[in-house]
């Protein structure tokens, strides 16, 4: 069972990660529209995505630990385990190999739509200060009046 199983566990990763990157790119055209409310749903959803890549990787760590195991070593070295098997441990290195891949992908992805999020609020902040309506006016005593407090700002720049 041992790497069979993990290789399975590899490919639905793989699979899992390749569609995670289909997602970033709706990101970037909720970004594109500003919409708030479909980037809320988005980020949602991603945070289950996320919990169910990390479920399916401790499946996979598992079952590494189950191979590893059966051929006597105490802990995981994918080296040993793979030579130890032979052509499946060949599928299961290359497998790996292909997951690695896709996992940097998936990063950068995920770097650029941070970049693009923090450009759009940016933007976002300095399109409503530029619309904003300031009070041109004067009070009784001839001074202006305070600047409306920037509800915009993120709580990070608040504090």
């Amino acid at each position: 069972m041992g790497l069979t199983q993990a290789l399975h566990h590899v490919t639905e990763l793989e699979r899992a990660l390749t569609e995670e990157l289909a997602h970033a790119l709706e990101a970037r055209a909720l970004l594109r529209a500003l919409d708030a409310g479909g980037l809320f749903e988005w980020a949602s959803q991603r945070e289950r995505r996320q919990q169910a890549l990390v479920t399916r990787e401790l499946e996979l760590l598992e079952e590494l630990k189950v191979a590893a195991l059966a051929q006597g070593q105490p802990k995981i070295e994918l080296r040993e385990l793979c030579a130890a098997h032979g052509a499946e441990g060949s599928r299961l290195e290359s497998a790996l190999s292909a997951l690695r891949a896709t996992a940097s992908r998936v990063r950068e992805a995920q770097q650029l739509t941070q970049v693009l999020l923090e450009r759009s609020s940016q933007h976002l902040r300095s399109l409503l200060r530029a619309t904003g309506a300031e009070r041109a006016t004067y009070d009784r005593r001839g001074s202006r009046p305070a600047a409306p407090p920037d509800l915009t700002a993120s709580v990070s720049q608040r504090a």
